[in-house]
């Protein structure tokens, strides 16, 4: 097991908790305050466990959040059901299902990861960011490290300038839209990129493909145009007799 991945095991099993110790295993109950809202639902009011003046983030840091590469609620439920539930039952209707479980404990973890994590993206770290056009019609163009936000897309700006068109700035800045994905360095986003270059190969080998089928339904077309060119010749000729 990757340190990372035994790392992120404990942020998320503190988290599963009513209330988490922290990573400094010393927050209790008393570091936490309730909120009590009407759930309508139920028809009852349901009391919510939240951060307080003492255990700000869950007594991680937001940084921790974001290096765990949840950065999605599905990939939270991805995680989960593969870590807890890969042998269970977790389609809903299913007999036995522990659909319900799953969906609490998803929703639980994202919610308490997707603040810290929404921040360490708009505050525009370090590290590797995938990068592509904005606007209408947006196409990624891969991945690029950077000290910040801004010079990510500076440099994808100019890297990219002949493919950036009047659309992509219809709504002003340079055409480029990037989000944080990574921390890592460099070789995060060489690694990245060699992903996403496959991808655009296999694209480009379907697109291909799709052109050479569509050259076989012109010619076949060029053929049934030619024999009904054909036949209308010999109805005309049969008609002036």
């Amino acid at each position: 097991m990757s340190a990372k991945t035994s790392k992120r095991d404990k942020i998320v099993d503190d988290l599963l908790l009513r209330y988490p110790k922290g990573s400094t295993r010393k927050l209790k109950k008393g570091n936490y305050d309730i909120d009590s809202n009407y759930n309508y639902e139920r028809g009852v009011y349901v009391n919510t466990v939240i951060c307080g003046a003492t255990s700000e983030s869950w007594g991680w840091s937001k940084e921790a959040f974001f290096d765990m590469n949840l950065h999605s609620e599905n990939a939270v439920e991805r995680y989960l059901k593969q870590r807890f539930f890969e042998d269970e039952v977790t389609h809903r209707g299913g007999y036995g299902s522990k659909r319900a479980t799953l969906t609490r404990q998803t929703r639980r973890i994202w919610e308490r990861i997707s603040p810290g994590i929404k921040q360490v993206k708009s505050d525009g770290l370090e590290g590797v960011y995938k990068v592509g056009t904005s606007g209408y019609g947006s196409t990624s163009l891969g991945h690029i490290f950077a000290a910040t936000k801004d010079k990510a897309e500076n440099i994808a700006a100019v890297m990219f300038a002949h493919i950036i068109t009047d659309d992509n700035k219809r709504y002003g800045g340079n055409g480029i839209s990037s989000e944080l994905v990574s921390r890592k360095n460099i070789k995060g986003a060489v690694s990245r990129n060699a992903t996403f270059f496959k991808k655009i190969e296999e694209s480009m080998d379907d697109q291909r493909k799709r052109i050479i089928n569509i050259e076989k339904e012109i010619a076949r077309d060029q053929m049934k145009l030619a024999t009904m060119m054909q036949l209308q010749d010999m109805l005309l000729e049969a008609a002036e007799d």
